[in-house]
């Protein structure tokens, strides 16, 4: 049996590994208070008394042990409907899943717990506990596409399904047009909250939104570094050690040891021995800036905003890289998520900020320089991309002074520390009221602007 466990934060497993696990249970902190107290005494007895601790749930222990016992014997003789055999196949295909592996898994799983109930049959009950243990694991989703329901499929009558479609089309009408009573009295405080999945994304050009290089100004090939002594990357050529020795090129020590007048059987030492020189990917932190303040609230934008993030962090070639999420809104901006490869974290995050408040422009670049200082000190060849979108009317100072002046500052700092900045300029056509820093940024910083 192949047990394995593993954070989501720390990126997702390849399909293919994936599939090799049977089952997959997902396992998080408790979030009521009772419950987290409870764990800390539980924790307390057993290291007080270990063996007392034991014997205290001995007799739950035997009367499990006894019920999967009898469950083994019952096992063999469980049997599955056709009915149930083709409920699965067809939630499998419509889950878009491929492998076999699904359906046999899932059968085997459906059994198990029909025999640990005492039951000969498979019921509906089980197969749909089953399918929640054997199929999401298996889904092939984009990063930030929620996974299916895994409820089987349920025929209902079509008069029902028609008035249960009009009555959601008529609430979600009507909820549209409170939404737009709300958004056209133009109250810049006002807490509102946008879906981007119903946003209207303008037509980004291809050179500025490809698939390999969506800023349109630095090929994906730039970003390598050349490491010593480090295994991992495309060898290019090699070194004697400095320190510590980790990645040996034993052919080019072979031949250093030859040259040095040694003869077969060859023995290596210190001064024969040559470490590999890589290429290796540079490691990417990408950090979506969204201004969700009140000026863009008004105009409608942050919905366009959500959108125009979705399409960043849908893009392939973020899959390997780290993505964080600040949100600039009220007195001062917020890193609502820290650094993560879980990106339906940030989905998530993307889909419910709320908008309203003020423009704390300063604050939201303040925050980037942290974000990336912090990575850096983890690693220091992290390479920072960012992407603001914003109409760029800061009003709120970070530290007392002029909002220029702070904007000027720290622009300065994001170029001297080679953080690449894309700026999605969300100002409309016309006479606009307040200052846009946005050129001042790009003049400073060295930063690319596109106009939506």
């Amino acid at each position: 049996i192949l047990v394995g466990s593993m954070n989501p934060e720390e990126g997702e497993l390849r399909p293919q590994i994936l599939d090799r696990f049977g089952l997959c249970v997902e396992v998080s902190a408790p979030m009521n208070p009772e419950d987290r107290i409870e764990i800390v005494k539980r924790v307390e007895e057993f290291h007080e008394d270990p063996i007392s601790f034991y014997k205290k749930f001995e007799s739950e222990e035997k009367k499990l042990t006894e019920k999967i016992v009898k469950a083994k014997e019952l096992l063999p003789k469980v049997e599955i409907s056709d009915d149930l055999l083709k409920v699965l196949a067809e939630t499998v295909i419509n889950l878009g899943i491929k492998t076999n592996r699904a359906e046999i898994t899932t059968i085997k799983t459906a059994k198990a717990i029909a025999a640990l109930n005492g039951r000969r049959r498979v019921s509906l009950e089980d197969l749909e506990k089953a399918m929640e243990l054997a199929l999401p694991h298996r889904l092939r989703d984009r990063p930030f596409q929620k996974p299916p329901q895994m409820k089987p499929p349920k025929p209902k009558d079509d008069k029902e399904h028609n008035h249960d479609h009009e009555h959601e089309h008529n609430h979600e009408h009507k909820k549209e047009e409170k939404s737009e009573s709300a958004r056209s009295q133009g109250i810049g405080n006002l807490e509102q909250t946008f879906r981007s999945s119903k946003a209207k994304i303008p037509k980004i050009e291809s050179k500025n939104f490809g698939s390999n290089d969506f800023t349109g100004h630095r090929s994906s090939r730039d970003i390598s570094i050349t490491v010593v002594n480090f295994p991992k990357g495309i060898p290019v050529s090699y070194l004697p050690p400095k320190d510590e020795i980790r990645d040996v090129d034993f052919y080019n020590s072979t031949i250093w040891a030859v040259l040095n007048g040694k003869k077969p059987p060859i023995k290596l030492e210190l001064k024969d021995v040559r470490v590999r020189v890589r290429k290796a990917k540079a490691p990417t932190l990408w950090v979506l800036i969204l201004d969700s303040s009140g000026s863009m609230a008004v105009k409608k934008r942050i919905s366009i905003a959500k959108g125009i993030a979705e399409k960043l962090v849908e893009n392939s070639y973020i899959k390997k890289s780290k993505m964080a999420l600040i949100v600039a809104k009220g007195k001062e901006a917020e890193v609502f998520v820290p650094p993560t490869k879980n990106y339906w974290e940030v989905f998530e995050k993307i889909e419910s900020v709320p908008t309203g408040g003020r423009t704390p422009l300063s604050s939201a670049l303040y925050n980037l320089l942290l974000l990336a200082n912090r990575e850096r000190m983890k690693d220091k060849s992290v390479k920072v991309r960012a992407f603001l979108i914003s109409d760029g009317r800061a009003n709120v100072p970070l530290f007392g002074k002029r909002i220029k002046d702070e904007i000027i500052e720290l622009a300065k700092a994001l170029r001297k520390k080679s953080i690449e900045l894309n700026i999605y300029d969300t100002n409309g056509k016309g006479i606009n009221p307040g200052v846009s820093y946005i050129p001042l940024i790009k003049q400073v910083a060295g930063a690319k602007v596109y106009k939506i």
